[in-house]
Order: structure tokens, then sequence, then C-alpha cells
């Protein structure tokens, strides 16, 4: 009779750890709930130095089509920070989530005009968005990050700032400066290959 109870007792324990595993391999965790969706996104790299703007823009105002890519883009964005709970569970990272940061000497991001395998996306907002830092707030319209082809989550710096350099010049500025920004984990794999077809087609 012992041995059955123990049986039954084992047996139960392991349904309920595979229940558990199962359970925790379909929970998505690591949500984007910082960025949303913008009103204007702008592509560059080295294939867009060329453009006479030196940018591919996509706007909500420019038709169906661009509406599409600029929702495709944000959905791949939204999810490349999300990982299943189990695999997150093992990496440590089961409470990660984007955070703020501030820095008191300016840094910059590049547009990449030189670079072929990455990619530098700007999201713009018409409204401004506010950050909040130690509980300090600030506003900005623009929301600036690279991303290359690497198949693995790694740390992510998204610069933000009320204006970007124009492009407009024959000569125009390379990077992007911010002292506040996001930080977070993701994986732009999937997002980098989206884009590199945007390109290659315009």
């Amino acid at each position: 009779m012992k041995k059955i109870i123990i049986t039954t007792i084992a047996v139960a324990i392991i349904l309920c750890l595979g229940i558990a595993t199962l359970v925790m391999a379909l929970i998505p965790v690591g949500m984007n709930d910082k960025v949303a969706v913008p009103d204007e996104i702008y592509i560059y790299t080295s294939q867009t130095n060329s453009l006479a703007n030196k940018r591919i823009e996509l706007r909500h105002r420019d038709g169906e089509t661009d509406i599409n890519k600029i929702n495709k883009i944000y959905n791949l964005f939204d999810s490349a920070f999300q990982q299943n709970a189990l695999s997150a569970l093992f990496s440590g990272e089961l409470k990660y989530t984007t955070t703020s940061d501030h820095t008191e000497v300016s840094k910059s991001i590049s547009k990449n005009f030189s670079s072929e395998d990455k990619i530098t996306l700007v999201f713009y907002f018409k409204n401004e968005r506010t950050v909040e830092y130690e509980n300090q707030e600030y506003k900005y319209k623009y929301l600036f990050f690279e991303i290359t082809n690497e198949n693995s989550r790694h740390d992510v710096v998204m610069g933000l700032n009320k204006s970007i350099p124009s492009d407009e010049s024959d000569y125009p500025v390379e990077n992007m400066s911010y002292y506040y920004s996001y930080k977070s984990k993701a994986n732009f794999a999937d997002l980098y290959k989206y884009v590199s077809q945007i390109i290659t087609i315009d």
C-alpha cells in the first residue's frame, strides 16, 4: 500500500512539474510597456545614404502601404523584447524590464551611413512623450536605436530627444545625441530582416 501511495505522489509531482513547465513555456514575459506606436519611422543605413534626404520615411498620412509598414515594424519591435517565462527563468531575466536612464555627458547613436550590417531606426511622435527618471520627467519626440541581424537577446539602448539633426544638408550630421534613454534586452533579428526588405524594395 505504501508503494502505491509513494508512486501516486511521485506521478502527481511529475505531472505538476510538467504542467508548470508547459505553462511557463507558453507565457510571454518582458513585454514592451514604454514605447507606443510612432506616427512616423525613419530608416538609416549605407543604402539610404544615396537618397536625397538620406533616409527612408514612413508616415501614417501617406497611405495604406506606409501604415501597414509602420504597424509591422512596431509589432516586430514589440515582440523583440519578449521571451517565454521558462527561458527567462533560466537566464535570470524573469523580472527584467525596460528601464529609463540618464547620463550627465551627451552620448550618441550613429545613423550608420557607412555601415552595411547595421540599420538605425527613428520613431517620431507628433505629440511629446514622457520618460521618467528618478522622479524627474523629460519630454521627447524622437526615439532612435540600432538593429542588427544578431539572432540573440542582447543589451539595447534607445536614445530619446526632442529633435534630431537635419538630413537636408549635403553633409548631414551622422550621429544623434541623447541624455535620456531606455535600456532593455531584445532580439531584433526578425525586425532587421523585415526592414532590410523595405530598403531593398524602396
